[in-house]
């Protein structure tokens, strides 16, 4: 059985809940993202488009951020959002505001909002997953550097 990407948003709570040292206040953050981030290649790939085994992360939400007319497309703005603050709760560990509580808590209650959004996403109607992938395509089409996502035809 493969691991979903729910998972790692309920660890992130879990650690928010248990623990509350800089490690877990940082890695909370960082799983709350990748949760996020999973849900966001999952609907990708769900609404009928290609990407690489390991895509770039900020691809994941500049393509979704293309789902014009839809709330998906706030939700990847956030999706961003989470990534600048995963990065450095990760890598810069001089940012103090990242060992509290209150920066891990937000982190995972912002994941929370764009998981479910995706969640929903992946699971609506076809007519929603149409309208989806007919605002990505049309924007896929004409920027070169996203070609690649395009089903083949």
């Amino acid at each position: 059985m493969n691991m979903e990407p729910e998972e790692f948003y309920f660890f992130s709570e879990k650690l928010v809940n248990t623990w509350q040292t800089p490690a877990s206040n940082r890695s909370a953050i960082s799983r709350a993202y990748y949760a996020a981030h999973h849900c966001g290649v999952k609907l990708i790939k769900t609404i009928g488009f290609n990407l690489p085994k390991k895509p770039k992360h900020d691809s994941i939400w500049i393509i979704l951020q293309h789902a014009v007319g839809d709330t998906v497309a706030k939700s990847a703005i956030k999706l961003g959002d989470l990534y600048e603050d995963r990065r450095r709760a990760d890598y810069e560990l001089g940012k103090i505001e990242y060992d509290g509580i209150s920066k891990a808590k937000s982190g995972v209650t912002i994941s929370s909002k764009i998981v479910q959004e995706f969640i929903d996403a992946i699971n609506s109607d076809q007519l929603r997953k149409s309208k989806l992938k007919n605002a990505i395509e049309e924007w896929a089409k004409a920027d070169q550097s996203f070609h690649y996502i395009l089903p083949k035809t």
